[in-house]
């Protein structure tokens, strides 16, 4: 199923607010323009992970 195939799949199902996530480099770009194109809004968000 495709990014948008989902994305009307939550809109459909009645979800209120959608939450995707890639990583940083040039790899995402790609995914990156097809969120932005579907009206997903960027937050500056760091997340720190440490392994216990």
């Amino acid at each position: 199923m495709s990014t948008v195939n989902y994305y009307n799949w939550m809109k459909d199902a009645g979800m209120a607010v959608a939450m995707v996530e890639t990583g940083g480099d040039r790899g995402y770009e790609r995914a990156r323009r097809t969120y932005q194109k579907l009206g997903f809004g960027l937050l500056p968000i760091a997340r720190y992970f440490k392994k216990l």
